[in-house]
């Protein structure tokens, strides 16, 4: 959840360059529904690249900390 916090705002910034005159166009019946296609596609960008970050990055750290844990005794 930490990384779609993360990611969201630049995954938001990138496709709001692209789109935004399509989101931000004439207010006709189609504006709700571009916007709601608008924001599904930054939450399925955003959980894709949280699960990405997962994977290849947050998995493998955790799987190091019992190398790096204290050890008592």
């Amino acid at each position: 959840s930490y990384a779609m916090y993360v990611l969201h705002f630049p995954i938001q910034g990138v496709l709001r360059h692209y789109f935004q005159a399509l989101v931000q166009g004439p207010d006709t019946p189609w504006r709700v529904l571009r916007l709601v296609a608008y924001l599904s596609a930054v939450l399925v960008l955003t959980f894709v690249a949280a699960l990405v970050s997962w994977v290849i990055l947050e998995r493998p750290f955790l799987n190091l900390k019992d190398r790096f844990a204290p050890r008592v005794g």
